[in-house]
């Protein structure tokens, strides 16, 4: 049950898409070094996907070789916290509303008995949890495997090689920006989703593909392509992104520092790769097979 509701938070950038227009081509790598402005050493950026079956996490040896040569490793949050399962419970809660509030009952039995067969748990006992953080429940049986994320991956190196694991933002911080979205919309997207799962599996295979090649902008524009949440831009990605740069800048200086976050954030006019070369860095792409 606690892997399912980590999995749930490191697909927030899954479950939430909003619209962008298309931006000119990047180089095709997750792997960007982070030089200039003053940086003894370089840093590095790797561009994540928050929720895949595990024989795609396999760690390229360039990749290895970057975390090595860091001193430290910053992820979006700080998996080694000891309060971020209790924030993460609190935070993931409806406080005044249920889901069985927002529709009738005919229709909340239909939602829970997909839901009972795709995730293998009763919405009964889930009705306070936010709507979009229950989709990604549904998706080991989506995918037909259990999925993990690269942030395990990173931590489980991270913690062999004593290094010291950070977060960008705070478990709360992330579940802010899932609080201002509407409850109802949230209920609408949650039942779209159930009642059309070829098309949730369609969507995130392809989300998927595009990730394996390594495209950035690609990644970005397919997960910002959506029409539902082209209202919330601001909060999913180009707010957070704007208040990462500094902890960024500062970590990146204070040692080298090898960065892990969503895909989904490096690409586009306001992304991490853009907003970090308009403080004057030089941010270049490591390629690899």
């Amino acid at each position: 049950m606690l892997k399912a509701l980590l999995n749930t938070v490191f697909a927030i950038n899954l479950a939430i898409l909003c619209n962008f227009s298309p931006v000119q081509s990047q180089a095709q790598s997750l792997l960007w070094e982070v030089s200039g402005k003053g940086l003894q050493q370089p840093s590095y950026l790797f561009g994540t996907m928050h929720i895949m079956c595990k024989a795609d996490l396999t760690v390229p040896d360039v990749v290895r070789q970057k975390v090595t040569a860091a001193k430290q490793v910053i992820m979006e949050i700080d998996l080694d916290d000891p309060g971020m399962m209790k924030d993460m419970m609190t935070g993931m809660l409806m406080k005044d509303s249920s889901l069985d509030q927002f529709m009738s009952a005919g229709t909340f039995d239909s939602v829970s008995t997909i839901f009972q067969k795709s995730a293998g748990l009763p919405l009964q006992m889930m009705k306070k949890v936010k709507p979009i953080l229950l989709l990604p429940m549904i998706y080991p049986s989506i995918m037909q495997c259990q999925p993990e994320g690269w942030e395990k991956v990173f931590q489980e190196l991270a913690t062999e090689q004593n290094k010291e694991i950070k977060g960008l933002e705070t478990i709360l911080e992330q579940m802010k920006v899932i609080e201002s979205i509407p409850h109802a919309e949230q209920v609408q997207m949650f039942t779209s989703s159930l009642f059309n799962l070829d098309s949730l599996k369609t969507e995130l295979n392809k989300l998927i593909a595009v990730y394996k090649t390594k495209d950035i902008n690609k990644v970005y524009e397919l997960t910002t392509s959506s029409k539902d949440f082209d209202m919330y831009e601001s909060q999913m990605l180009t707010t957070r992104n704007i208040k990462w740069i500094p902890v960024m800048v500062k970590e990146a200086t204070a040692m080298p520092t090898f960065f892990a976050f969503g895909a989904a954030h490096m690409g586009g006019k306001t992304g991490v790769i853009e907003l970090l070369r308009k403080q004057g860095f030089t941010v270049k792409p490591i390629n690899y097979n």
